[in-house]
């Protein structure tokens, strides 16, 4: 039996390409585990934080 809270894969689907993903919050905890699944993904990620992210993100995404 599968648990369905497992993923299927770990290797990233590219599913994201051509989006832009909005996260606030996005510098720590969970949407920091969000920002970096969806650039994984090929996603364009927007953070909104008070406080800059301790990781390095890439060209096409921004912080603000």
């Amino acid at each position: 039996m599968v648990n369905s809270l497992e993923p299927t894969s770990t290797r990233p689907s590219g599913r994201l390409q051509q989006e832009v993903v909005v996260v606030t919050g996005g510098s720590n905890g969970i949407g920091k585990a969000i920002v970096v699944k969806a650039i994984s993904e090929g996603a364009q990620v927007v953070v909104f934080d008070i406080q800059p992210p301790d990781f390095t993100m890439d060209e096409q995404s921004k912080f603000y």
